[in-house]
């Protein structure tokens, strides 16, 4: 679990420092196209920086296309720019020992001295935080810190279903404390309008982080920014990384909310899928919906409804049982090794033998949770005819 810098270092509020000439120099890392918003923005503007030295990710390898490599956007913009680049070094071990021109090679800090970084994906060596004072290590994070502390922020409040999140600007803090622990200097608070996805939603937080960042700036230059605080880490909540065991449809446990605004939040990375037939056969699952009415009544809480798939034959969308009785509609999927295909059309693909009573099982495979069924574990009628040969019991 993450901790509270004060922990470790209590000092009290952190202070801005003077600018004594008015002006910053400014050390930006950045990586994605977010943080090339933040990197436009500071070089629009001129009124708060001096100096500005960009540092990126190496050329990153393209597997599908051999040898070939592409730079990261924020490498594109910054020579774009006319600003000079540095490569992060891989080897974490020589990224301590990155050296820099001046005024950024000395190992002290100084007050027109400024760190910002913006979706960089690592930790940046303490070795480089020392040359920046606490008030000049900033950081562009996409949610209301504390809340989504970590690498997805952007995609965990779309799948809680959060109709508002925001942008913070914190301080960087050492490696050991976690992502995203730092005092706040700012917040905003953005909504989040009705059936966004991480592809809608981040230009929208990169316009409004940057935005704050140079209001931030522009204050501090002026002598009126507000001290920072301390974040409640009692109200901390994560945000990681999307893997293939977050992005496995946990029927039992999500309703149908849960399932399509999780869609939504993975699609451009992870799409949600779930195992049917067997452990090793995957589905992907694509344009998601709720369907509005719910199961039976007297069928509501039996336990074996839940991941059961049948075939919407107005619709031509597979309909699902999930928690509580909801249900969702799925229109596409893509079985494993598979093309993307209407989900009609997947269905009508099944033998009838792997659907002997008009529904398929779908479940979590070796991804489940303690406490949720295992294949194995399901009632036979909810499995396949006589004569399957059942995968043996996954392992809590």
């Amino acid at each position: 679990m993450s901790m509270g810098r004060r922990y470790i270092h209590p000092r009290g509020p952190t202070k801005s420092l003077l600018v004594p000439d008015g002006k910053f120099d400014i050390l930006f890392f950045g990586g994605d196209e977010f943080s090339c918003r933040t990197l436009e923005k500071i070089y629009e503007a001129r009124d708060v920086w001096r100096t500005l030295y960009v540092v990126t990710q190496h050329d990153m390898q393209l597997l599908q296309r051999g040898a070939r490599t592409v730079p990261s956007p924020v490498r594109v913009l910054a020579e774009k720019l006319g600003l000079q680049v540095f490569l992060m070094p891989k080897d974490n071990n020589d990224f301590k020992v990155m050296t820099f021109p001046a005024p950024f090679h000395r190992a002290e800090h100084h007050p027109p001295q400024l760190l910002v970084t913006s979706s960089v994906g690592r930790y940046i060596p303490m070795k480089i935080l020392k040359r920046f004072h606490h008030s000049r290590r900033l950081n562009v994070h996409p949610s209301l810190i504390p809340k989504y502390r970590g690498a997805a922020p952007i995609q965990w409040a779309i799948a809680d279903g959060l109709e508002e999140t925001g942008v913070s600007i914190i301080e960087v803090e050492q490696v050991g404390l976690g992502y995203d622990v730092g005092d706040i200097w700012a917040q905003k608070s953005v909504a989040i309008p009705p059936n966004s996805t991480h592809s809608t939603m981040w230009p929208i937080l990169a316009e409004e982080g940057s935005e704050l960042l140079i209001s931030v700036l522009r204050n501090m230059i002026a002598g009126t920014q507000p001290d920072a605080i301390e974040q409640d880490n009692e109200a901390a909540t994560d945000a990681p990384v999307i893997d293939s065991v977050i992005a496995t449809t946990n029927w039992w446990e999500w309703d149908a909310k849960r399932v399509e605004c999780t869609s939504r939040a993975f699609l451009h990375q992870k799409p949600i899928f779930t195992y049917v037939f067997d452990s090793e056969t995957s589905l992907q699952l694509f344009d998601l919906s709720v369907v509005d009415s719910t199961i039976e009544p007297s069928r509501e809480n039996r336990i074996e409804e839940i991941g059961r798939a049948r075939l919407n034959k107005q619709t031509g969308n597979l309909e699902v049982t999930c928690a509580n009785g909801t249900r969702v509609g799925i229109a596409r999927v893509k079985q494993k090794n598979r093309n993307l295909i209407p989900a009609k059309e997947w269905w009508i693909g099944v033998p009838e033998w792997k659907r002997p009573q008009g529904y398929v099982q779908f479940h979590m495979g070796a991804n489940r949770k303690p406490g949720i069924p295992a294949f194995d574990d399901l009632p036979r009628s909810q499995k396949l005819m006589d004569g399957y040969s059942f995968a043996p019991k996954y392992q809590s």
